[in-house]
């Protein structure tokens, strides 16, 4: 009897664990990537990319790297608009 409980103990202990990391998993921000291209396909390097959040106008922007790519993170919820000047 005492070995089944030990048991049940260290089962239920692991379970709530394995809950707990699950829940730092957990986030509320999302991210943009991209790659900018011009009309022939060719990558743009250097263009300042925006994304503004239409409810509240934050706004957060990056740069094209070498490659034309870009990435917008750790946004918070909602609808954004992004643009590439």
């Amino acid at each position: 009897m005492v070995r089944l409980c030990r048991g049940m103990a260290v089962f239920l202990g692991l379970a709530l664990l394995a809950g707990v990391v699950r829940m730092w998993g957990q986030q509320t921000k999302g991210s943009f990537t991209g790659t900018v291209t011009d009309q022939s396909g060719a990558v743009v390097v250097g263009v300042k990319v925006t994304a503004t959040e239409q409810g509240t106008g934050f706004t957060e922007s990056s740069v094209t790297t070498g490659v034309g790519s870009y990435t917008l993170p750790l946004l918070p919820p909602g609808v954004y608009t992004i643009t590439a000047v």
